[in-house]
């Protein structure tokens, strides 16, 4: 573990060398705690929600949180209450029904609203016989006759009398694509004929009627994981009325996600995680709390120098206290107890090491080996990466960087 608190004994040249401490408000001691007295004067944020990154798709379920994540700064508190929305992005037809038309909506359980875009036949009646069919002759309606007929409809002339077409067969029941309304009355003529010895045939007509083979989303409720959804195929009712019997499987998509408490001490790289789908899985970042408030009031958190420190046998965040030196600071881990630590340029790895990092404005990474009110000495974590040699003295922020300053890793 690190050295344990005591009186730090700062010399007359480093005290010369250092000037007065930091502000405090660069460690976050003006920050007023969420809860309780337990978070107060420390870094980060809470949680505001989730920045999404892949929506997923959920097959009749939607994606919920694995688990709150903690708050990576020591004292920290974890937010409470999440809750997933999502929206319905997609839907595949499981079952056709019968008498639909292109362009019909659908409304599933959960009221989200389909248009139908694609259509197969269903039944096919006869309403005139025709000549001159052969039993081996097949009816096809196919997109030589309209485009529309993104697959035939192909009939098998299974007898007839003279000529004149008594019984059929339906070999395929074809598929219309939208727009347009699809016929529900066809007549033959001989460019509908194929097979067999001659395809001088005409003259049949059929009635159709219509199933549902593809519908594309209109409106989409929200729905969130407290509530639940409607599962499985969704039974659907049609406007204007007239198909019955569709259904269709409904895959939702992620679109936000809420907290019943913030929590605080997050630094935007917390982790998390969403159930999983069989399609795509939904992932995310978490979007922190803004600054709303003056300073000492709930809603103001200031950013804090992050810092790392070795601490019980291992590498973690800290809480800076105070600064105790250029090199020096006094500083509370995670067990909630307070030591005193040296800026390494290195990740600590001993008792008594901490170490910061800053960045360029190229995003190069330094190690700062001293920190005063305008300066940081830098040591590159890379060689020969970097817009400042080792040893340089430059001026930091906590925001930016802008040219000619580093910035400080902070939350």
């Amino acid at each position: 573990m690190l050295y344990p608190q005591r009186r730090p004994r700062t010399s007359i040249k480093e005290t010369k060398q250092m000037g007065r401490p930091l502000n405090k408000k660069y460690f976050g001691n003006r920050n007023v705690g969420s809860s309780s007295t337990t978070d107060n004067g420390i870094g980060g944020e809470g949680l505001a929600g989730v920045t999404v990154t892949q929506a997923g798709a959920y097959e009749d379920s939607i994606p919920s949180l694995t688990a709150i994540p903690a708050p990576s700064l020591p004292n920290g508190v974890a937010a409470t209450g999440a809750v997933t929305y999502s929206k319905a992005s997609l839907a595949s037809v499981m079952a056709p029904g019968d008498g639909y038309q292109i362009g019909d909506i659908l409304t599933d359980s959960n009221g989200t609203t389909w248009r139908v875009t694609a259509m197969t036949v269903e039944t096919v009646t006869k309403t005139a016989s025709g000549t001159d069919y052969d039993n081996d002759n097949e009816i096809w309606f196919d997109s030589t006759i309209d485009a529309h007929w993104t697959s035939p409809l192909k009939l098998d002339v299974t007898g007839n009398t003279g000529g004149v077409l008594d019984t059929f067969t339906v070999l395929e029941s074809g598929e219309w694509t939208g727009p347009g309304a699809a016929p529900l009355s066809v007549t033959c003529t001989t460019a509908n004929t194929r097979g067999g010895v001659d395809q001088n045939a005409t003259g049949a007509a059929f009635t159709l009627t219509w199933g549902v083979t593809a519908v594309e989303l209109v409106t989409a409720a929200m729905e969130n994981d407290d509530d639940g959804i409607n599962t499985g195929s969704l039974a659907t009712t049609v406007s204007p009325a007239g198909g019955t019997g569709a259904t269709v499987k409904v895959y939702y998509h992620l679109d936000h996600v809420t907290f019943a408490t913030a929590g605080s001490g997050y630094t935007g790289s917390e982790s998390i995680t969403f159930t999983t789908s069989l399609l795509t899985t939904a992932t995310g970042s978490l979007a922190l709390t803004a600054d709303t408030g003056a300073v000492g009031s709930l809603t103001n958190q200031e950013n804090a120098i992050i810092a790392y420190a070795w601490v019980d046998g291992g590498r973690e965040v800290v809480d800076i206290v105070k600064q105790s030196g250029s090199r020096k600071y006094t500083v509370k881990g995670a067990d909630g107890t307070v030591y005193h630590a040296t800026l390494v340029a290195a990740e600590s790895a001993a008792d008594g090491e901490l170490d910061l990092t800053a960045f360029d404005a190229d995003n190069n990474e330094y190690w700062v080996t001293k920190l005063t009110a305008h300066k940081a000495l830098l040591t590159r974590k890379v060689s020969g990466s970097g817009l400042f040699a080792s040893g340089t003295s430059v001026p930091w922020t906590l925001t930016g960087p802008a040219a000619g300053y580093v910035k400080i890793a902070n939350a």
